[in-house]
């Protein structure tokens, strides 16, 4: 027997297959190059007001974006009712957008700072009321003008005034669409007109919207 008889033998194994090339995500998407593209406007928009929001009421007031709304309306509602900002906290919730067990993690925190207080109700006692103490009022009351100041630099500074009537209009009609119920439509919408036309014009998009679809299902975002 020869050496060459104990040469291994050579790799006779298949080349494996070039890796599939991904299919262009694109190609399968439901929406237009127009419809992608505003909301991916939006998204960054309202992503970048709440970071900016964040960050500036940290800084400048020592609070949450939460936190400082909680401690708004139950200031608003001390205003308006000439009473000690006292509410339930299920009204809380609702006010601040809140689940309640949220609300009630929020309002612990803040109630061991000495900001709020919570008791049973007179009426019923399974209703618990939360209410802003004198330092809370004066923790909110601090804090307006920082607020302010941040939503006139990030927001108001770069609107005409019909862009803000245009954007409080488009925001209501999306706000339409996700809780029809919501208790801004009673603050700003009292004979429900907001509303009504936020319906037609809804049905109206919707229709408009599945010709484009077809068109253009196709589309990529512009670059």
């Amino acid at each position: 027997m020869t050496s060459a008889d104990h040469r291994p033998e050579p790799d006779t194994a298949p080349e494996p297959e070039a890796f599939p090339a991904l299919e262009d995500p694109y190609r399968r998407s439901l929406l237009t190059n127009e419809q992608r593209n505003a909301w991916a406007a939006l998204s960054a928009a309202c992503l970048g007001l709440v970071s900016q929001m964040e960050s500036d009421l940290h800084r400048d007031a020592g609070l949450t974006p939460f936190e400082f709304h909680l401690l708004y309306v139950l200031g608003a509602e001390e205003a308006s009712r000439e009473a000690e900002g006292t509410m339930p906290m299920s009204r809380a919730a609702q006010l601040v957008d809140s689940s309640l067990s949220r609300l009630s993690h929020v309002v612990r925190r803040i109630e061991e700072r000495g900001w709020v207080e919570r008791r049973p109700s007179a009426e019923d006692a399974r209703v618990t009321l939360v209410s802003l103490t004198p330092e809370g009022r004066r923790r909110m009351e601090a804090a307006v003008p920082a607020y302010d100041r941040m939503v006139c630099r990030v927001f108001v500074d770069h609107m005409a005034e019909e862009d803000l009537a245009e954007v409080t209009r488009l925001s209501m009609r999306l706000l339409a669409g996700l809780r029809e119920d919501h208790w801004l439509f009673d603050a700003m919408d009292p004979d429900g007109s907001r509303r009504a036309g936020a319906a037609g014009a809804d049905a109206g998009a919707v229709t408009g919207a599945t010709g484009e679809s077809e068109a253009d299902s196709e589309g990529r975002p512009a670059s």
